[in-house]
């Protein structure tokens, strides 16, 4: 793994920070506070500020607990409203109560760190 191996070499002056985002939840939904440790290199950290995020079970679309994999969605300011011209593209991904569907597969410890593991 790349990340760790930039890690073990860096200096302990450097700081490396993960984080989770797309395009359409610029800049991000997860990150690893400044000084934070997380618990893992896998993880992507936890929700940024006044950001929701869940994950939901795909074939019935109730949100998942602990350590449970389902699809990532988020809630935010910096999710987008919608994609330009194109409401059904929009209507695809961001459901009746305004939840993002990612299409990407993880899930969140005890801590609420989050792990991005597939795609849907």
């Amino acid at each position: 793994m790349i990340f760790k191996k930039c890690i073990e070499k860096s200096s302990e002056k450097l700081q490396f920070v993960q984080g989770y985002g797309l395009t359409e939840t610029s800049p991000c939904i997860c990150c690893t506070p400044d000084g934070m440790k997380p618990p893992s290199l896998n993880s992507v950290g936890i929700p940024a500020p006044n950001t929701k995020v869940k994950v939901i079970d795909l074939q019935t679309g109730q949100p998942l607990g602990v350590n449970e994999e389902g699809e990532i969605c988020a809630k935010g300011p910096q999710v987008m409203k919608g994609y330009l011209n194109n409401p059904k593209a929009t209507e695809d991904c961001i459901d009746s109560r305004g939840w993002f569907h990612t299409g990407d597969i993880g899930y969140y410890d005890e801590q609420k760190f989050f792990y991005i593991t597939d795609r849907v």
